[in-house]
């Protein structure tokens, strides 16, 4: 686990940073991985009194084990309105395959879904962190903003390494751009934030030059 800010913890749940969850105050979780890493986040939470787990999005790799983990801490559960209807079935199907889900890839998509309260943008989710609606990657998508000490949590509207591993702050890859303009458009808007700090899904967390470079990044995509 890493301390990225004040009441801000990284939860490492796959190597190089490949994929994150965060803990606020130590009483609200920020995504929940795969399924198979109940295991790992149930022993990060022991100790702890979870009230909340908000989700960025209802894809698998970041609501996996939601249904698990609101049940065994008794804790609500926010995600964006646009993906309730994925999140209750427990379903985040490819993007931009260009052709039907094959079973195989069905199978590796779902997991044990749960019907949730509804985060909307400006909504306060605790921590004195608030949603940013970043529809794009997902319908429903939303990072969240401290603006006290600018520190984001982008969720997966940016990436903070790219397919050939570099570094740094990028646009999802084409296959995780079913609304390329949404996405575009999302990034546009947390590049005017100016954040000093970049907490990615799948990444390092982006401490040096945060702003420069996510404001960089928008302007490539004007």
């Amino acid at each position: 686990m890493q301390t990225i800010a004040e009441g801000v913890i990284r939860v490492q749940l796959a190597p190089r940073a490949g994929l994150n969850a965060y803990l606020l105050d130590e009483t609200v979780l920020v995504d929940t991985g795969m399924p198979h890493q109940r295991g790992r986040l149930e022993r990060v939470l022991t100790g702890q009194t979870l009230e909340r787990i908000v989700l960025t999005h209802a894809h698998v790799d970041h609501a996996g084990t939601v249904a698990a983990l609101s049940a065994k801490f008794g804790c609500e559960v926010l995600c964006g309105t646009a993906d309730l209807a994925d999140l209750a079935a427990g379903i985040s199907p490819p993007i931009r395959l260009g052709r039907p889900m094959i079973p195989v890839q069905r199978a590796l998509v779902r997991y044990r879904g749960l019907r949730s309260s509804a985060l909307d943008d400006g909504d306060e989710v605790g921590a004195g962190f608030v949603a940013v609606g970043t529809r794009g990657h997902s319908p429903g998508h939303h990072a969240l903003w401290r603006e006290r000490d600018g520190v984001l949590i982008a969720g997966d509207a940016l990436f903070g390494i790219s397919k050939t591993l570099r570094t740094g702050v990028f646009a999802p890859p084409g296959i995780d751009q079913p609304d390329r303009e949404g996405c575009t458009r999302a990034i546009i808007r947390l590049a005017e934030l100016r954040p000093k700090v970049i907490a990615f899904g799948h990444g390092p967390v982006l401490f040096d030059d945060a702003a420069h470079q996510l404001s960089a990044l928008a302007k490539t995509l004007r």
